[in-house]
């Protein structure tokens, strides 16, 4: 007896979005990257006097450009990383796909996340949405590629992955104030953190492909050190934003 086209169906769109799932990467930032962008955009459009149908649009658009941008710089990532990847044996799904799958799967999220910003948002915050999506690509691609410049790797990762989405989503409401820079502060320093951590994991890895990170190049111990003193940063400044948000309020 034959499967029902109903079971066949829905088990066919729940491979596909299982495959879709792997391809962006999202349990790696659905939980880590995108509350904080909510929380940015959450407290930008609390801070305007009389929100309303506008607003929610604009806030259900920054929602998708967040999750294709989000896509776009992971997905860049791997596509630069394959050789990477095969060395350190990651079963990353770029690896099996050809050349042309491989460039259309970067092309629609960065050309998606740039279409969204213009339609939806002003100059100002398209032009960062733009910034954004370039910025992402030169962390990742050669002949820059960002994540092999030391410091730079750093500053590139925490850009493109906290900073600035973080910005777009309180500029597309244009709702700036103390307690809104030192969230962005906030969140870099985090991205910072994450970023150390994520090089501290791939050291061995990244080591023996001959990718060169600020953990492969310093010791171990310095690096750890540098990570403390990141802890204290985000204590501190999480505290005058929590105080600038109270001033703010008065």
């Amino acid at each position: 007896m034959g499967e029902k086209p109903g079971f066949l169906l829905s088990a066919y769109l729940w491979r596909h979005l299982l495959l879709l799932r792997d391809l962006v990467r999202w349990p790696e930032w659905y939980n880590s990257k995108l509350p904080v962008f909510l929380v940015g955009v959450f407290y930008a459009v609390l801070r305007l006097d009389a929100p309303g149908g506008a607003q929610a649009v604009a806030m259900a658009a920054l929602l998708v450009l967040f999750c294709l941008y989000a896509a776009f710089g992971h997905i860049v990532n791997d596509y630069a990383d394959r050789e990477v990847d095969r060395i350190a044996r990651k079963n990353r799904i770029l690896l099996h796909w050809s050349e042309p799958a491989a460039l259309s799967a970067v092309a629609i999220p960065a050309a998606g996340t740039v279409g969204l910003a213009v339609v939806f948002f002003d100059g100002y915050t398209s032009a960062l949405a733009i910034l954004a999506v370039l910025l992402a690509a030169l962390y990742s691609l050669p002949p820059v590629r960002l994540k092999e410049r030391g410091i730079f790797g750093w500053i590139g990762a925490v850009a493109t992955q906290r900073t600035l989405p973080v910005v777009i989503g309180i500029q597309a409401f244009e709702a700036w104030d103390a307690a809104a820079v030192l969230l962005c502060v906030l969140n870099t320093l985090i991205g910072l953190r994450f970023i150390i951590l994520h090089q501290i994991d791939d050291r061995e890895n990244d080591r023996r492909a001959g990718v060169r990170t600020v953990a492969t190049e310093q010791s171990l111990d310095r690096v750890i050190g540098q990570l403390y003193g990141l802890f204290r940063s985000e204590e501190h400044t999480s505290e005058l934003q929590s105080l600038a948000y109270l001033v703010c309020r008065l």
